[in-house]
C-alpha cells in the first residue's frame, strides 16, 4: 500500500511538471513571435512585460488548462487614460484573465472578460462582424480600450504553427462583468 502511494504522489509530480513545462514551452513560443511579428519597440517591452507574467501565472499553475491539442486565445485591453492592460487568455474549455498596470499584476479572476457572443465572433474569427459591431458605437467608444486579440494554434512539436491577429476598439456589448480578486 506505501509502495503504491508513493509510485502515485512520484507520478502526479512527474506529470504536473511535465504539463507545467510544457505551458512554459509555449508561452515562450508565444512570446517569440510576437516579438519578431511588431516592430515597435514600445510594443516589444510591453510584449516582454505580459510575458513575465504570464510566466508567473503558470508557476502558480494558473495556465494549466493550456494544451497543444486546443487553440488559444489571448486578448489584451490597454486603457490609454489608465495605463491598465486587461488580459485575458482562454481556449475552448476555460480561461482566466487579469488586470496590470504595466508594473505589477494586481487582479485575477478564473473568468473571460469577454461575453458569450463576442467569444463566438472570435473563435469563428469573424472580423467583418467585429468591425460592422464597432461601426455602430463610435460616439460611445471614448474612454474604451484598443484591443489586440491573438488566436494561436501549435503543432505537435508545440511550436507556433499559425496566429492570426485583429486589433479594434471596445464595442457596446463586447466585454462582460466579472469578479476580480487580489492574486494570491
Amino acid at each position: 500500500m506505501k509502495t503504491s502511494n508513493i509510485l502515485l504522489t512520484f507520478l502526479l509530480i512527474f506529470f504536473s511538471c511535465t504539463a507545467q513545462k510544457q505551458t512554459e514551452s509555449i508561452l515562450k513560443n508565444i512570446y517569440t513571435e510576437n516579438i519578431e511579428f511588431h516592430k515597435n519597440e514600445e510594443v516589444k517591452k510591453s510584449e516582454k512585460l505580459a510575458y513575465s507574467f504570464r510566466k508567473k501565472l503558470a508557476k502558480e499553475g494558473k495556465l494549466d488548462f493550456i494544451s497543444l491539442d486546443d487553440t488559444l486565445y489571448i486578448l489584451e485591453g490597454y486603457d490609454l487614460e489608465t495605463g491598465e492592460t486587461y488580459t485575458s487568455i482562454w481556449n475552448k474549455t476555460t480561461g482566466v484573465s487579469y488586470v496590470d498596470d504595466n508594473k505589477k499584476l494586481y487582479q485575477f479572476s478564473n473568468e473571460v472578460y469577454i461575453s458569450k457572443g463576442a467569444k463566438k465572433l472570435l473563435k469563428e474569427w469573424n472580423i467583418k462582424k467585429i468591425k460592422s459591431l464597432q461601426k455602430g458605437h463610435e460616439t460611445a467608444l471614448i474612454g474604451g480600450l484598443d484591443i489586440n486579440v491573438c488566436k494561436i494554434s501549435f503543432n505537435k512539436e508545440g511550436k507556433v504553427e499559425d496566429i492570426k491577429r485583429f486589433s479594434f476598439e471596445q464595442y457596446d456589448g463586447f466585454f462582460k462583468e466579472i469578479e476580480l480578486v487580489e492574486p494570491e
